[in-house]
């Protein structure tokens, strides 16, 4: 189980998700990818946002 502090926050992933990801350091994609590989809809919701 992840400790707390690698949990992401809602608005964490609600800012990962809809930054254009150039946007984003290299940790915060690294980030994204996985929290996207987590949850399909997510991956989901990621895809419509960059469309």
């Amino acid at each position: 189980m992840p400790k707390r502090s690698d949990v992401p926050t809602v608005g964490q992933v609600i800012s990962r998700l809809s930054r254009y990801p150039d946007n984003l350091s290299a940790g915060q994609q690294l980030r994204r990818k996985h929290i996207v590989a987590r949850c399909p809809e997510l991956a989901d919701l990621r895809r419509r946002i960059a469309s």
